[in-house]
């Protein structure tokens, strides 16, 4: 399988939950987010947004920053942010 298809592949898995979406949209809008705050905007637990962010740092989707004990989230890179609005437009048709 050619790393276009495969970069397909992971990306419909890790948007294949709407935690992940969420947790998504949240970094867009924020910036650079740590665990805790997701846990309180998600109302989930702390090991299930880790879980989820990892899914979602592993497929290229979000990044992580430490800085000493803390880790910080932020979406990889603004084509994130679009093909996410893609998405929203074609479904909103």
């Amino acid at each position: 399988m050619n790393t276009f298809k495969k970069g397909l592949k992971t990306l419909g898995r890790a948007l294949n939950d709407e935690t992940r979406i969420n947790i998504l949209y949240y970094l867009i809008q924020n910036g650079d987010t740590n665990v805790q705050t997701l846990v309180e905007h998600t109302q989930k637990s702390q090991t299930s947004i880790s879980h989820h962010l990892r899914i979602l740092t592993d497929s290229g989707l979000a990044k992580i920053q430490k800085q000493g004990r803390n880790h910080y989230y932020s979406i990889s890179d603004k084509h994130v942010e679009t093909i996410l609005q893609i998405l929203k437009d074609h479904f909103s048709e």
